[in-house]
């Protein structure tokens, strides 16, 4: 499994990869309480849609927040995210 950041995943086997997000069960009633699990969040056929999966999801995430953003805001946080990715140096 590759690490993208803290939270998320990406994971494969023989016919795709898996985009995961790493995620503490917080359900107190639950024997697995405070565990870590994974879950799938997409499967892609290539690395680099495996890669514009997390982009996609983290935008959404960024947008769902309460706070009011502009467009330009927007713009930053995916420049933001192309650099992140950028930085991984995949050469894909």
């Amino acid at each position: 499994m590759i690490k993208i950041n803290e939270r998320y995943y990406i994971d494969a086997d023989t016919h795709c990869y898996v985009l995961r997000e790493k995620k503490q069960i917080q359900d107190e009633s639950s024997k697995n309480y405070g565990n870590y699990i994974y879950k799938d969040l997409g499967y892609y056929v290539t690395i680099e849609q495996a890669i514009n999966g997390f982009i996609k999801k983290a935008l959404r995430e960024y947008i769902s927040t309460e706070d009011e953003k502009s467009i330009a805001d927007l713009k930053k946080e995916f420049k933001k995210l192309q650099d992140f990715i950028k930085k991984l140096d995949l050469d894909i």
